[in-house]
């Protein structure tokens, strides 16, 4: 990843050209463009996670009308008795 005078930006294929040639790796066209890929999806990931209701890049996106709110409860409920009984003991 680099960055500009507007925040972080993808690594160029100059770059990772460049990297290869000093480190002096051969890496198959496969790798290279797996480095690509990774450098984009992180930059992309990193400018979405700056607003405030961002989620976090591992969940998985939930529709509200499939939300099982008795279910949540419970689930909440039941992590709360549990830092309870923890307190009290």
């Amino acid at each position: 990843m680099g960055t500009s005078g507007m925040g972080a930006i993808p690594l160029t294929w100059l770059e990772i050209e460049a990297w290869l040639n000093v480190t002096e790796l051969g890496l198959t066209v496969w790798e290279k463009l797996i480095i690509k890929d990774m450098s984009d999806a992180y930059v992309a990931e990193l400018t979405k996670s700056t607003a405030k209701d961002a989620t976090a890049p591992y969940t998985v996106p939930v529709d509200p009308e499939e939300v099982n709110r008795a279910a949540v409860s419970d689930k909440i409920g039941s992590i709360l008795r549990g830092f309870k009984s923890k307190k009290t003991k």
